[in-house]
């Protein structure tokens, strides 16, 4: 972010459109087979107080580790054991793959062989037409859609794509977010 006021009142507008991606994202899959979430730092009393915090105190760049307050309110050596507590934290695609091939490269790879440049072109330009919101603005994005229509229906429901407003990042991949590049490395 352009500074950390700036992250902060995008966390925050993130923070309160949660519902329209990751959170219903999570209900409609768990629910669908049964199960119920729980995710304790989505507390409103917790957000609300945390959000309360310096913002100078929340950024990333505080002491050089991100999620730091909340890393050290754990830090009684009993939970969890240091190296883990403390070590560089991993974008999703990074902790779930293989450190020769991150996820989201694996998964560009496939997406590749199952929508055509022509398939996508041809979506977008319908979605457009139709007056939706959401064009998808990758080959990924329109495979996540197509699943999602196929269980759901034709809905646009979404505001708008769940990203930073100070980034221009397309990718879904925090790797590249420059913030994740400065804090773990290309690798």
């Amino acid at each position: 972010a352009p500074c950390t006021l700036s992250s902060s009142i995008d966390s925050k507008r993130l923070v309160d459109n949660l519902h329209y991606f990751d959170v219903k994202r999570v209900d409609r899959t768990v629910s669908a087979h049964g199960l119920e979430v729980r995710v304790p730092f989505l507390d409103k009393r917790f957000v609300s107080n945390y959000f309360k915090i310096d913002p100078n105190l929340r950024a990333p760049s505080y002491r050089g580790v991100e999620k730091y307050l909340v890393r050290k309110a754990f830090d009684d050596g009993e939970l969890l054991p240091s190296e883990v507590l403390w070590r560089t934290k991993e974008a999703l695609s990074d902790g779930v793959s293989s450190q020769e091939e991150p996820w989201h490269v694996t998964l560009a790879r496939f997406v590749d062989t199952v929508i055509t440049d022509d398939e996508f072109e041809g979506a977008c330009q319908r979605y457009a037409q139709s007056g939706q919101k959401n064009v998808p603005i990758h080959k990924e994005a329109y495979y996540y859609r197509k699943l999602y229509e196929k269980h759901y229906g034709e809905l646009d429901l979404i505001p708008y794509y769940w990203m930073p407003q100070w980034s221009d990042a397309k990718d879904p991949s925090a790797r590249t977010i420059g913030r994740y590049k400065q804090l773990v490395g290309d690798q």
